[in-house]
């Protein structure tokens, strides 16, 4: 099981370190330089209260199908055509519920324009993730892998063009943006609905209330998650557009920073990905998932504390690198949302393996306390401090977030410390720091500063024992016989 996931993570993450950073570091970031901070900070508030009203839209179906797929695979022919049923409704629902909730938030008729954009292009989404959720779940990971990347491939391919023609002189509109959006999600979702279908014998829509009824009570628990999980991820967007009356210049510095996390993030999500499942069927078959969870969190947290310290000692010329204009204020929100990215990368393991088990309402509760902690700091601290303070929200939340989380998986499955992974991680996460804290000092060309502080991540994982050196050698001899 751990040669499976090592080698599956391989392919999955060579594809989105190639294409998601691009994107979101290229060719989004260059999206704000061209629209400028206001108006990208108004649409990161639109695309972030799409995103929050996902719930409605998918209700927990995803994760609740891969691990039905991943766990009885025999249900998969049967259910496919009633679950797609269910998602038409629902993104007809969803669509209602975004449009409604836009105007009672007093947003005018252009932002509504671009805000249906979003919901159509969120519907999409959540149609290519439904999709792929069914291929992860047969464990047919080639495939799922090369469908997370097409969306960004397709986008930055047309978005790029239209942002560095010669012909458009420069000039770009954000609707353009959105536009591109849907046209890349359609056609990718379309691909994997043509992959999704090889596997079953016909696709018929259902109309079976009753089906759904069932369908909608046993994920409504993975529903609560995804709503509680979107309000602290994606409220503080939302927040910073609509408590500061400055024009979404708040919600723009915060994007800045904010884009950095979420391409970190999306790597990180293709841990949870792959061990969902994975996780689910080694539950279903009462086998010992103590290692791969020591393998999985060994991996992650040595890349995710690497970059975190990257980013935080290297703020300055990691953003200047990205963005001409570089607001002084954009350092500080980055610097406090790359640590608490290192706090969330953890919960794609624990998190994922507490939903492998089915102990959604103790997911729930920990997601609902991350909730109410995010909201109030955000209320608290927006007003006064703006993207600094939401800053400080996120990574005092994740790290609480995280730190419950660690313990309950622990005490769950009744499994003991490893001090031996502990001590490592300890002793990887000071020296690191302090390598870093040197590199600062010294000061130098980011080109060099940059692959120094990875190089080193990746030695002092080898010499701590994070960075699983026998499990590749084996893996890469398993290759070669």
């Amino acid at each position: 099981m751990q040669t499976r996931f090592l080698s599956n993570l391989i392919l999955i993450l060579v594809l989105n370190l190639l294409v998601k950073p691009l994107y979101l570091l290229g060719i989004d970031a260059e999206v704000q330089s061209r629209v400028g901070t206001e108006i990208y900070g108004t649409y990161f508030g639109l695309i972030n209260l799409s995103f929050l009203l996902n719930f409605f839209l998918d209700f927990g179906i995803t994760n609740y199908n891969v691990r039905q797929v991943a766990q009885k695979g025999n249900l998969f022919s049967d259910h496919f055509s009633g679950l797609l049923s269910l998602r038409i409704i629902l993104s007809a629902a969803y669509m209602l519920i975004l449009l409604g909730v836009g105007i009672l938030l007093g947003y005018g008729k252009e932002q509504l324009f671009i805000l249906a954009f979003l919901g159509i292009n969120q519907a999409m989404a959540a149609f290519l993730l439904f999709f792929r959720s069914n291929l992860s779940g047969l464990h047919l990971f080639k495939q799922d892998s090369i469908l997370s990347v097409l969306d960004r491939i397709l986008l930055i391919g047309l978005v790029g063009a239209l942002l560095f023609l010669p012909s458009m002189n420069g000039h770009f509109e954000i609707e353009w943006f959105v536009y591109a959006q849907t046209f890349s999600y359609g056609t990718a979702a379309l691909v994997s609905f043509i992959l999704v279908k090889k596997n079953i014998q016909s696709v018929l829509l259902s109309w079976d209330p009753k089906f759904w009824t069932k369908i909608l009570k046993a994920s409504a628990p993975f529903a609560l998650l995804t709503l509680t999980m979107m309000a602290y991820h994606r409220s503080d967007g939302i927040m910073l557009e609509r408590l500061l009356d400055d024009q979404g210049n708040e919600a723009g510095i915060y994007a800045r920073g904010y884009r950095f996390f979420e391409a970190a993030s999306m790597v990180a999500y293709l841990f949870a990905v792959l061990l969902l499942p994975m996780f689910s069927r080694a539950i279903e078959r009462k086998e010992n998932v103590t290692p791969l969870v020591n393998l999985s969190f060994r991996i992650l947290f040595a890349g995710a504390w690497t970059i975190g310290v990257s980013c935080f000692f290297l703020s300055d010329s990691i953003l200047a690198s990205i963005y001409d204009d570089l607001i002084p204020q954009t350092s500080q929100v980055f610097q406090l949302l790359m640590l608490g990215f290192v706090a969330y990368s953890t919960t794609y393991i624990f998190g994922t393996l507490i939903t492998a088990h089915g102990s959604m309402k103790l997911l729930n509760l920990i997601s609902l306390v991350g909730v109410i902690v995010n909201i109030a700091l955000n209320f608290w601290l927006i007003p006064t401090h703006g993207a600094y303070g939401s800053a400080m929200a996120t990574l005092i939340t994740q790290g609480l977030a995280a730190l419950i989380q660690f313990g309950a998986a622990f005490r769950l499955f009744k499994m003991k410390v490893d001090y031996k992974v502990l001590i490592g991680t300890i002793i990887f996460t000071i020296l690191l720091w302090i390598f870093g804290t040197s590199i600062d000092l010294v000061g130098t060309e980011l080109k060099i500063q940059l692959p120094a502080l990875l190089i080193a991540g990746i030695l002092l994982a080898a010499l701590t024992g994070l960075f699983p050196i026998k499990a590749f050698l084996s893996l890469l001899k398993q290759r070669e016989s």
